[in-house]
């Protein structure tokens, strides 16, 4: 799977097209938190495919997530699945409680993830989160 971005700072505007890959959550500056859209297979499957991008405006105070699905699909010793969802509700509570540093918020999300799956990994965990400061 990929994900490519290219983010105008400038502007303000990320631009971004995915094959296969999980799409990037998006915390506004108000605390509203949604996945971004995909809507491609994976890299390679079919050659017919056509890949477009999306744009997305960010507001002083946004954040990007990207994730890997090792962490929505982490499961627990019930076989149950992290989520979206979880992550979702995670990282809006940090923002809430005024953890919108992004250091706070990954630490946030990475020890309830720990704490979910007991730290046994199946699966590659990853996470980069870029924030807008002005």
């Amino acid at each position: 799977t990929i994900i490519y971005g290219i983010l105008d700072c400038g502007l303000g505007t990320f631009t971004y097209a995915t094959a296969g890959h999980c799409g990037p959550l998006h915390i506004s500056a108000q605390g509203s938190c949604n996945a971004l859209p995909t809507a491609h297979p994976a890299i390679g499957l079919s050659p017919e495919t056509l890949y477009t991008q999306q744009s997305l405006d960010l507001a002083a105070g946004d954040t990007l997530y990207f994730y890997t699905d090792g962490i929505v699909e982490a499961q627990n010793p019930a076989k149950e699945e992290y989520s979206l969802e979880r992550m979702q509700e995670v990282l809006g509570r940090a923002r809430i409680q005024g953890k919108s540093d992004l250091d706070t918020a990954l630490s946030a999300l990475l020890g309830d993830v720990s704490r979910w799956n007991r730290n046994e990994y199946k699966d590659d965990v990853t996470i980069l989160a870029l924030a807008r400061t002005e």
